[in-house]
């Protein structure tokens, strides 16, 4: 198949209008970390803190054992719960 060879844009198509701001000011702020934080927890997060709280010192291998899912699991969520604020490295 071959393809026509046009343009992507055309050549006297601007670029940035002149009147289109570029953040409006009621621009919601769109970053990862913003809505991450928003995010409800989920079940196995509550799971995680409750054993946690009540295990301060349990490793990620015991974690993953306790709810019965994959350290990466553990990980991945206990990072969730850490960039949310709700969880912080202790000693």
């Amino acid at each position: 198949m071959e393809v026509p060879d046009a343009p992507i844009n055309p050549p006297d198509a601007p670029i940035n209008p002149p009147d289109a701001p570029i953040n409006p000011p009621d621009a919601p702020i769109n970053s990862p970390e913003n809505a991450r934080e928003k995010e409800p927890l989920t079940d196995l997060q509550v799971e995680l803190l409750s054993f946690i709280s009540s295990n301060p010192s349990a490793s990620y291998d015991e974690s993953a054992k306790m709810v019965q899912k994959d350290r990466s699991t553990i990980m991945r969520n206990m990072g969730m719960l850490k960039e949310k604020g709700i969880l912080k490295r202790g000693g």
